[in-house]
Parts: C-alpha cells; structure tokens; sequence
C-alpha cells in the first residue's frame, strides 16, 4: 500500500459507451515508470498499437500525475499526457501546468484515460468519484477561453479545473493545442485527439486530500524552498 503521494487508482472513461471504471495502480508499477510521464508512457505502450491511426476511436489520451502533484510544495502542478501524435504519427508526450492535475488527485485519482469516441460534442465533469456527461453541442465552435468559464460555471466552483479544445481542434488541425486554464498541451496535436472523440473539454473538482508519507519533512521542504524563492526575487 502506498505511504504517500499516490491514491492508487486509476479513472478510465469509454465515451463511446458512456461507462467508466477505476482501475488500481499497483505499487511496483510507480517504482518502475517514476512518475507521471513514466507511467502515461507505460500505458501507451501497452494499450495503442502501431496499427492506431491518431484520429481512431482506438486512440486513447492518458493524463497521469506524479507523486508531488498537487502536494504544497512550489511549482507541484504538472500532469503529463500521452496519445499517438497527430502530427507525427508516433507517441507524443507533453505536460502542462494549472490547476488540472491536483484537482484529479483531489477527487482520488492519480491518472485518467479517455477513449473510445462519443455520438456528439460532450464535456466531462468529475467531482470527487462521480462522472458527469454533459451536452457541448452549444459550446462548438468557442475559443478555449469561453469554453473553460462555461465548463466552470457548470461544476458552479471558481475552484474547479478545467482544460478544453477551441475551434482549430474541431477542424482536427493536426497541430492543435488543448488548452489548460491558463497553460496548455501544446505540442503534437492532443487537441485534435480530444475533437476526433468530440471532446470539447472536462472540469474537475475535489475535496481529497493527498496522503503524505512524512508531513513534518514536506513542511520543512516547503519552507526551505519559499526562502530560496524571496531571497532570488
């Protein structure tokens, strides 16, 4: 069982059928792919093919955190990203900031991976363990900025997280970004990933809290490291 850092769950959601699922992530699992890069890339390798095209239903987008994100402690928000590229044809691997990948783990997640491809433009929400489907059909055609206020004010949290894909993406350009609050995935065309499977965007917002191991040395570490900060201003 973890000490810290993880939650040790998985959320995977078929949009294609609408169901979802937790899955375990297993303890040696984190020892051997370090983070959330490491692990985002563990499940590409296992679950895309070389025979995927990257507008395919059968793509996958996998976001996974690592074992700081989230945890209070300076520049702690990075969640990674794994697909097949768009623009490349092979794997893509970006990351981005905000405030998406602690509101995951604050819902109980340390990764969540989409596929499948949904009848007509949806969002997600996911607060705490529930998954919500919501109806973005009026939301085509918006730029990434509306989009994220309207994916917030349906959650009615300004605390929520949300990412979303703009008008570039629903016309699969392949070099399309998706759009983090205020940060993005921005290489590789994950945006027109999220449009094949008429993903318009997700909001996220939880009430957890990460498990830490020692909390007096994170502490001590937090301290050490906001002194270092006003002190190189």
């Amino acid at each position: 069982m973890f000490s810290g850092g993880y939650l040790g769950k998985i959320l995977r959601i078929n949009l294609s059928t609408r169901e979802c699922r937790v899955e375990r992530l297993e303890e040696n699992e984190v020892i051997k792919f370090l983070g959330g890069r490491g692990l985002a890339a563990r499940r590409y390798y296992e679950e895309i093919g070389p025979e995927v095209d990257p507008l395919d239903p059968t793509n996958k987008v996998i976001l996974m955190t690592g074992p700081l994100t989230g945890v209070r402690l300076p520049s702690t928000t990075k969640v990674s990203l794994s697909t097949k590229s768009p623009e490349t044809g092979i794997y893509l691997c970006s990351n981005s900031g905000g405030d998406f990948g602690p509101q995951l783990k604050f819902c109980g997640f340390d990764g969540l991976i989409i596929e499948g491809r949904a009848d007509d433009w949806t969002y997600l929400r996911i607060e705490d363990d529930q998954v919500i489907f919501g109806d973005a059909r009026p939301w085509q055609g918006w730029g990434t900025s509306e989009t994220r206020e309207a994916l917030k004010e349906a959650i009615g949290d300004r605390r929520a997280a949300a990412l979303a894909i703009g008008p570039a993406a629903e016309r699969l350009v392949r070099f399309a970004c998706i759009n983090v609050d205020t940060r993005a995935f921005g290489r590789g065309g994950a945006g027109a990933v999220l449009a094949s499977k008429r993903l318009k965007g997700i909001v996220v917002l939880g009430s957890g809290t990460i498990p830490l191991a020692n909390p007096e040395r994170v502490r001590e570490i937090r301290q050490a490291a906001m002194e270092d900060l006003r002190q190189s201003r």
